[in-house]
């Protein structure tokens, strides 16, 4: 059995001052996957423990992360959507992953200093392209969300 520590890093952009600042790092903890034969999960939601199927096993749990927004304009909505579905970087060889879900709300509203709170979960898949298993190491996977806002 190998463990294999799936790591979440989010990409953005922003055509203002705006910011986003991690609070809690999104992550899908340490898993070890026991077999390429079946398509597997490992499930990060908003809220309750983590969960596996298939031939994913958890070692260590995963957390669903929050990030700050900040510097936009008080009291209004922002629209997010995450590009979707993300595959994990290549590892010579290796099997890699696919995010396949992310769970975040669709629109968030501002304070009265332009500021929110965006929670983040989402759901992992393996995603046999070679055979060759995984390696014992760090997968990584980037989430590039648009936000938009008036």
């Amino acid at each position: 059995m190998t463990k294999i520590v799936p790591f979440l890093l989010l990409c953005w952009s922003f055509w203002t001052e705006a910011a986003l600042e991690e609070v809690i790092k999104f992550h899908f903890g340490d898993i070890a996957v026991t077999s390429t034969a079946v398509v597997s999960t490992v499930t990060v939601p908003l809220s309750g423990p983590s969960w596996s199927d298939g031939a994913i096993h958890i070692i260590k749990p995963g957390q669903a992360g929050l990030y700050r927004l900040t510097e936009f304009v008080p009291f209004r909505y922002i629209n997010i959507t995450p590009m979707m579905p993300q595959v994990s970087d290549p590892i010579t060889t290796s099997d890699g992953f696919e995010l396949v879900s992310v769970d975040m709300p669709s629109q968030l509203s501002t304070d009265s200093n332009g500021t929110a709170m965006l929670p983040i979960g989402g759901v992992l898949r393996t995603r046999t392209t070679t055979g060759e298993g995984y390696f014992n190491t760090t997968y990584h996977i980037y989430l590039t969300i648009t936000i938009e806002y008036e």
